[in-house]
């Protein structure tokens, strides 16, 4: 593999940051129109339709990540900040690494795991051990600034 040059912990946190930040304008730009009393008052069928479209916009967006993810190793915010995620042979992760196990496979067992707990009052505290992990292990130099999820899949984060 060539000389690679990683990049910074908070390229990776901002990153994550403006990809989070779509879906959420998505989600606020639904309920802002929804609940309009202006709207709802005048029983008007294209405010459905609006919500509609939103929420269509919406998955469209997570279906267009999860693309330009498998295809280029970078999400939109990674592509601003021009990171991007390769396997530890140089290599572009693909679909089911970077997309399906990095992102939705590793989140949702987190989740599963906190909901399962919730009931001994552990869930949130779960969770929060492991973003409070996450954010440590992102500002090890020494441990190539590899997540719980690098570890797993042996990728790395590097400026393009």
């Amino acid at each position: 593999m060539k000389e690679v040059e990683l990049a910074e912990p908070w390229q990776r946190l901002l990153a994550g940051a403006i990809d989070r930040i779509l879906p959420i304008i998505f989600f606020i730009l639904t309920i802002t129109v929804g609940a309009n009393p202006r709207y709802a008052r005048a029983k008007l069928l294209w405010l459905y339709d609006s919500i509609l479209i939103i929420g269509c916009l919406t998955v469209l967006s997570f279906l267009w990540q999860a693309v330009i993810m498998s295809r280029s190793g970078q999400s939109i915010g990674q592509k601003i900040l021009r990171i991007r995620v390769i396997t530890d042979t140089g290599e572009n992760p693909g679909f089911a690494k970077y997309v399906l196990a990095r992102e939705v496979f590793f989140f949702a067992v987190l989740l599963s795991l906190c909901g399962l707990l919730s009931g001994l009052g552990l869930g949130h505290i779960i969770y929060c051990a492991v973003q409070l992990l996450y954010l440590i292990m992102l500002c090890r130099k020494r441990g190539n600034y590899q997540t719980p999820q690098d570890l797993m899949l042996q990728t790395l984060v590097v400026k393009v």
